[in-house]
């Protein structure tokens, strides 16, 4: 729009422009209308900041956010808890995201007071005015909020009234005046945005059809550390209940500010660390991204949530056919390229490009692809996966920008070629000594009859140096309860100090090494013993040294009534630092967990140690790795060990002990640990957001109770070996028992 001043003889005198955009925002049947259709609103939490100048950020700064945010799937932005630069609106307005417009008015300690005190009024009627007045021709404002965290009362229902007589485009945002009371009438907001709410609570409420609001989560998933825990779990509900239109993560931002150390290093600081009193200690690294603005993990579980593409397997016929939804509001899918491959135990046979036709929002078609279904042995596993990027530039993303992704499993046609087995001809023999030795045509090992300790080589070469103990501890994430506050009892942390799981002791009862056949078993019995030592967790391990180098282990577990949640149950080997890179075939290629896994796919990977590792500001439990079927670690030659279990498990490799991670309260204090820890974990608990939100669910915690699992080990040449192969045989093996 350009405005053009004229004197009285027509002459310019003065002229103005601003970019505007013609939409229609209402509230209908309990859904937000866009232009008259329904949005899911996939938002963010966002403060002004830089780890250097603080709360001074230039455009390209604010720009390279919302970028960030638009690559990640993000649509919408919270601009949390104060009114932007108007440079912000517009760059929302160019590259496309849906704004809450907040008033710059919170009172926290004072929440139950300010808002009914005479003396502030004129102050949030002020700040809530000259927003709206300032920037109300921004098409990108969807909704203005009244504030955050400041109470309910007759202040805010003022400016409503004025908002509300003003501008009556825009419905009203305020999680104050739903407060402890969802269900009370509502005059101050026009959709329903809790914090933090269950995921349950919210199904209940949609699905009673209590009150005609959307709900709207205004923050939800707090993001501090290691986190966003059952985002896909909120996502399932939202997308599947009428009624839930999404909310707004918390936050963006880790907060933490560059600080130079004396020896000329630096690190991000945080709480306390300039001698600040009081404060909120790592409370305020609670973002999606690093204070460097580099995503955490949990991007790209939000990425891969956010897809603007569906992809469903139609079952039956040679080749695949897919079903493919437009999950997008308002484009088909012609601003997007796809491509797919194929691939049998994470090794990719096929590949080609997927036309997509122009399908219309909300609609689906279906295709079937050129290859035909791969064949491949008993026991390997198969999936397709569809890439979708840019098909051309975008003001967010260059041409070829990956969207997201899709994977589905494939139905195999099973080859008639057998898996190559190794053949047993040679024999372990069993030397007692101090320490009994267990040697054969393929391995080397010994056995500590004190503890059941084994110790594992191929020809003088050292692949296990210890293991494996019983795991249980994990280094706290910050959802299992802030290292550094007080008032954590009640946290999981809390309670596992309070069992002892921090400082667990192991008694070995028994250890019996005997031969059976060709091959060599050891049998051990041990107690583990928290703060209770009248309630011991008893394990029960049985390892089978066979003649062909496979060594197989049986785990039964019995956790006692004194241990109410445990971080893990898994078992933990010392490596030696030669084998410093890991290939596995599982979810990847980054950092996964059982309750934050949609953004990672099946496939096979490799990577070194120290890349494994997750530079948290605080540091943590970080680097596992979900649903894995088998791990190499290995050094540059490719030799090393090869684990694998019956059924997936949860794999950690690390150039730090859990013991390091969890003393640690800054990243430089971490140095690498004399040995390579790996850990196979059988159960491993859910991150969840509890550091300001939900528990993970149910389903990702555990307890008490018996738990038996099986694993397998054996020294390989990933150059030289079919590791896939032998893997299969190991967990046919282990399936058998």
């Amino acid at each position: 729009l350009v405005v053009s001043l004229l004197d009285a003889t027509g002459e310019v005198r003065e002229v103005t422009a601003c970019t505007v955009g013609f939409r229609s925002i209402e509230i209908a049947n309990r859904e937000l209308l866009i232009n008259g259709k329904p949005v899911l609103i996939r938002g963010i939490n966002r403060h002004d900041f830089d780890p250097d100048t603080g709360r001074v950020v230039t455009v390209d700064q604010m720009r390279a956010d919302l970028v960030l945010m638009k690559q990640h799937g993000f649509n919408a932005v919270r601009t949390s808890h104060s009114p932007n630069d108007p440079v912000f609106y517009d760059l929302c307005d160019e590259l496309g995201l849906y704004v809450v417009d907040e008033t710059n008015f919170e009172s926290h300690a004072f929440i139950l007071s300010l808002c009914h005190d005479p003396r502030y009024a004129a102050a949030l009627l002020d700040r809530g005015s000259r927003m709206v007045m300032r920037d109300k021709n921004h098409p990108s404002i969807v909704m203005w909020s009244l504030g955050n965290e400041s109470g309910y009362g007759a202040h805010h229902e003022a400016l409503a009234g004025w908002i509300r007589a003003y501008d009556g485009t825009r419905p009203l945002h305020y999680e104050g005046a739903i407060m402890w009371a969802w269900d009370r009438e509502q005059t101050a907001t026009d959709v329903l945005c809790p914090m933090y709410p269950e995921i349950a609570d919210i199904v209940a409420w949609a699905e009673a059809r209590r009150g005609e609001q959307p709900l709207i989560m205004c923050e939800y998933s707090h993001a501090m550390g290691n986190s966003n825990g059952c985002l896909a779990e909120y996502w399932d509900a939202i997308e599947s209940t009428p009624g839930l239109q999404g909310g707004f993560i918390w936050e963006f931002w880790d907060h933490g500010l560059r600080q130079t150390m004396p020896d000329g290093s630096s690190r991000y600081a945080y709480g306390g660390d300039f001698g600040d009193l009081p404060n909120d200690v790592n409370f305020c690294c609670d973002g999606m991204v690093w204070p460097d603005r580099t995503p955490k993990p949990a991007m790209a579980e939000h990425q891969a949530l956010a897809c603007p593409v569906g992809v469903e397997l139609v079952r039956g016929g040679a080749r695949p056919r897919l079903r493919i939804t437009n999950r997008q509001d308002f484009r088909d899918l012609t601003w997007l390229r796809a491509r797919y491959e194929m691939s049998v135990d994470g090794e990719v046979v096929a590949t080609a490009a997927l036309v997509l036709p122009p399908v219309p929002p909300g609609e689906t078609t279906t295709l079937e692809l050129e290859q035909p279904v791969p064949t491949a042995p008993a026991g390997a596993e198969a999936h397709l996966t569809v890439v979708f990027t840019t098909a051309r530039a975008e003001p967010w993303a260059q041409r070829g920008f990956e969207v997201g992704r899709r994977q589905v499993t494939l139905p195999l046609r099973r080859s008639r070629r057998a898996t190559a087995v190794a053949t047993r001809q040679s024999t372990v023999t069993i030397e007692h000594m101090p320490l009994t030795r267990l040697t054969g045509a393929h391995l080397d090992a010994t056995v500590d009859t004190r503890t059941g300790a084994l110790t594992i080589g191929r020809r003088g070469r050292a692949l296990v140096e210890t293991g494996p103990d019983l795991a249980l501890w994990r280094a706290p994430t910050d959802n299992d309860g802030l290292k550094l506050a007080s008032m954590q009892e009640l946290k999981p942390l809390g309670r596992w100090r309070t069992a002892g799981l921090d400082a667990l002791t192991t008694r070995t009862t028994s250890v019996r090494v005997t031969a059976r056949g060709a091959d060599a078993r050891v049998a051990v019995a041990r107690e583990i013993v928290g703060s209770d030592r009248e309630a011991p967790v008893v394990q029960r391990e049985v390892v089978t040294l066979r003649a062909d180098g496979a060594i197989l282990g049986h785990e039964d577990v019995r956790i006692p009534d004194r241990f109410p949640d445990l971080p893990r149950i898994g078992l933990r080997w010392n490596l030696p630092l030669a084998l410093d890179r890991v290939t596995w075939f599982g979810l990847g290629p980054g950092e996964s967990y059982p309750d934050r896994r949609r953004g990672a796919f099946v496939g096979r990977y490799t990577s070194t140690v120290a890349d494994q590792y997750v530079p948290y500001v605080m540091p943590q439990e970080n680097g596992g790795r979900a649903q894995t079927r088998w791990a190499v670690v290995h050094d540059r030659a490719g030799i090393g060990i090869l684990i694998a279990a019956a059924v997936p498990f949860q794999l950690n490799v690390s150039p730090h002990t859990p013991e390091q991670l969890t003393a640690a309260t800054h990243a430089e204090e971490l140095i690498p640990a004399p040995v390579t820890t790996l850990h196979l974990d059988a159960f491993h608990r859910g991150l969840g957001t509890l550091s300001c939100g939900p528990d993970t669910l149910a389903a990702y915690r555990t307890g008490p109770g018996r738990y038996r699992f099986s694993w397998a080990m054996q020294a390989v040449a990933l150059r030289r070996d079919d590791v896939a192969g032998i893997a299969r045989s190991l967990r046919a093996v282990l399936g058998d028992h």
